[in-house]
């Protein structure tokens, strides 16, 4: 939850926030807050499940600490850790790709979609064309 106040809190204060530059007031809306923008509502869905599973991992790691005198390694903990992180940039990265991929079907559609307008307008203006030659003759 720690982190989702964050990240709030971040894109709230990137928002409002105004800075004196020069003597001009400019709002901060760097690439940082676009992220977090984006981020946010994955943050929200699967940030609190994800939050809690860290923590009654944690809970578990230190009551079984408690349990046996010799704790695990932090080495091993910090390795675990790592692992995990790279497990949800896989799935970020997964889920980037198939945006992409989406974005650019509908992408496709919408060019095919234009190009059967141009050709409807080609053929409608040629029609007319043809209709007022036909009707200044006789």
């Amino acid at each position: 939850m720690n982190l989702i106040m964050k990240l709030w809190a971040a894109d709230e204060a990137a928002r409002g926030l105004k800075v004196a530059f020069y003597g001009q007031r400019q709002e901060i809306m760097g690439w940082l807050t676009s992220i977090l923008r984006m981020l946010a509502p994955i943050a929200v869905e699967h940030g609190g499940q994800a939050l809690r599973e860290s923590f009654r991992a944690r809970a578990a790691q230190a009551k079984a600490q408690q349990d046996a005198d010799a704790g695990p390694d932090p080495l091993q903990l910090l390795a675990s850790d790592v692992d995990q992180l790279k497990g949800y940039v896989l799935q970020l990265k997964s889920d980037l790709e198939t945006l992409n991929n989406v974005a650019a079907e509908r992408e496709e559609r919408l060019r095919r979609w234009l190009l059967a307008l141009l050709v409807w307008n080609i053929v409608m203006t040629l029609g007319l064309v043809v209709l007022a030659v036909f009707a200044l003759r006789r």
